[in-house]
């Protein structure tokens, strides 16, 4: 277990630290290739913030790795 994924499990979701823990675990995810496992915890953040720059850009990122026409086309109206 990763230093980043043991803060993200340690961090309470009514913290105000578990939007940057949650976005930097998925990022980890994301660059080792876990595009399946960032997706799943992407919707959870989504869902928290839908309307941050950080998060829009995440999600076309992983849209584009799943190749999701339906999430790049809605990401990129929100970029």
């Amino acid at each position: 277990m990763t230093n980043r994924e043991m803060a993200f499990r340690s961090t309470p979701k009514s913290s105000t630290k578990y939007f940057a823990a949650t976005l930097s675990y998925i990022k980890e995810l994301n660059t080792a290739g876990k595009v399946i496992e960032a997706r799943y915890y992407f919707e959870r953040l989504a869902a928290i913030k839908p309307k941050n720059a950080q998060v829009i850009r995440l999600g076309y990122e992983l849209a584009v790795k799943s190749f999701d026409k339906a999430a790049m086309r809605r990401y990129d109206l929100a970029l």
